[in-house]
């Protein structure tokens, strides 16, 4: 997986990345216990911290 670096990111979301931003988004263990907002979210196309589809209410739906 091609890591993002911080100009692509500023690129993307129009600010720099903030805290671990970065490191989130390019983690090797995106999807394991404990990383599941680290990576790319294949349905919407953007980093998991910046995706919706881990809210409570999201998942919910999906569930039902």
């Amino acid at each position: 997986m091609k890591k993002i670096t911080a100009e692509e990111f500023r690129q993307i979301f129009g600010y720099d990345p903030e805290q671990d931003d970065l490191e989130r988004v390019n983690c090797e263990k995106a999807g394991q216990v404990g990383h599941y907002q680290c990576g790319w979210c294949p349905e919407h196309g953007v980093p998991r911290l910046k995706c919706f589809c881990l809210s409570e209410e999201c998942l919910s739906e999906k569930l039902h």
